[in-house]
């Protein structure tokens, strides 16, 4: 079973939820009369994944939107989770039909506690009598009249929050956010810029100049801890990091508590602080997206056969956003730090050894199966391992940011 996650703005580029997406069975290669070709349609993956891994290290506690289909919700589907309803919020989609059957169930649902969400549907006058049970309604943005539907369904559904889904750029963003929309899905926000600014303000310069220092294989200690005491939440950060080691010493200095975590782990603690330092004026999503991006590409290194490269493809994953971070094209940023020509080609000229991890992990962050699948067969990737590494990094990142 192969999961992503994929994020919900509201207008200011809060992260309100996440959208579960998982990879369906290809019911074609199964034998008609297998009980498989069942799989997913009584049961949700989705829940089986929140079960087991549990809502807080998947989205920090944020909601999650979870696909269902109209027979897994008249068998019951509440039975099968095991998390807060308010943490639930169950898609439909056009295959459900206003018949009263349905709605009876999701009446009884909603007394219960949970949310319900409509998409791909068109005709709302054909689902007048379900849409009042509904939170929230996907509207696609590539073939839907936006404004239209809103001024329909403010005036008919005020309670109906509006979810303007598959927003392709920036810009299309930037037309809908002042609109009475609520939510917003798309991968717009992670895009790579052409253009920016250009500037980069004196404390992302330091914290960069501490990025630079730490990728050189033996770095001092020192130099480290001179750029650390010039910011103060960057000390009270390493000084956190030495209690969490139980190290009994008392600390004495910057320079001391950098000695006393050593080398290796102060350059762990460095790209992850650092990072979250950097994107401080960005979208919280930014930071997660590049530290698992990060952790996934140091977990997928052995399945493309570079294990010994982990920790180089972890830094490629990590500056893979260093463009919207510092608004600037990624050229320009990468002159800012020291990466390798490897990496540098990557993610300027989407060439060489480490592009097939970066290409791979964004496929399957915008849950492109047949993407993801090409490459899986191409690499004789275990799908339970790629699973495994993408629920580590997850429970990594949800451990990361708990410190």
């Amino acid at each position: 079973m192969l999961i992503s996650l994929i994020p919900m703005f509201d207008a200011k580029m809060a992260v309100e939820g996440y959208y579960f997406v998982a990879r369906k069975a290809n019911n074609l290669l199964l034998n008609a009369q297998s009980s498989k070709v069942l799989d997913g349609v009584l049961s949700s993956r989705a829940l089986d994944v929140i079960n087991s891994v549990g809502i807080s290290a998947l989205t920090g506690d944020k909601p999650v939107f979870v696909p269902i289909n109209p027979l897994a919700l008249l068998v019951n589907i509440e039975d099968q989770c095991n998390e807060s309803p308010e943490k639930i919020i169950f898609v439909l989609d056009s295959t459900i039909e206003p018949e009263e059957m349905y709605i009876n169930k999701i009446s009884a649902m909603l007394n219960k506690g949970y949310t319900f969400a409509l998409r791909h549907v068109k005709n709302f006058d054909y689902y007048a009598k379900l849409l009042p049970y509904m939170q929230y309604l996907f509207l696609d943005s590539r073939n839907t009249d936006l404004r239209a539907s809103q001024l329909y369904l403010k005036a008919n559904y005020p309670n109906l929050q509006l979810v303007v889904s598959k927003i392709e750029d920036s810009q299309k963003f930037d037309e809908v956010k002042y609109g009475k929309f609520d939510l917003f899905e798309g991968k717009f926000y992670r895009l790579p810029l052409s253009k920016g600014s250009y500037a980069v303000s004196p404390l992302k310069v330091n914290y960069i100049q501490l990025l630079n220092i730490v990728n050189d294989e033996n770095f001092e200690l020192n130099e480290v801890a001179d750029v650390v005491q010039q910011d103060t939440a960057l000390a009270i950060s390493l000084l956190r990091m030495v209690n969490k080691f139980g190290l009994a010493s008392e600390v004495k200095s910057i320079n001391h508590a950098a000695a006393m975590i050593g080398q290796s782990e102060l350059r762990r603690w460095i790209t992850t602080a650092v990072a979250d330092k950097l994107y401080a004026d960005k979208p919280n999503e930014i930071t997660r997206l590049s530290l698992l991006r990060a952790k996934f590409a140091e977990n997928l290194a052995p399945f493309f056969e570079m294990a010994i490269l982990s920790k180089e493809l972890y830094l490629m994953g990590l500056f893979s956003v260093l463009d919207i971070i510092l608004e600037m094209p990624i050229s320009e940023a990468l002159s800012l730090v020291k990466v390798s020509d490897t990496i540098r080609a990557a993610l300027v000229e989407n060439k060489g050894r480490y592009v097939e991890v970066l290409n791979f992990i964004k496929a399957y962050e915008s849950a492109d199966w047949q993407d993801v699948a090409r490459m899986v067969i191409l690499h004789n990737i275990d799908e339970n391992k790629l699973y495994n590494a993408f629920i580590e990094s997850a429970l990594w990142y949800s451990k990361l940011i708990s410190v």
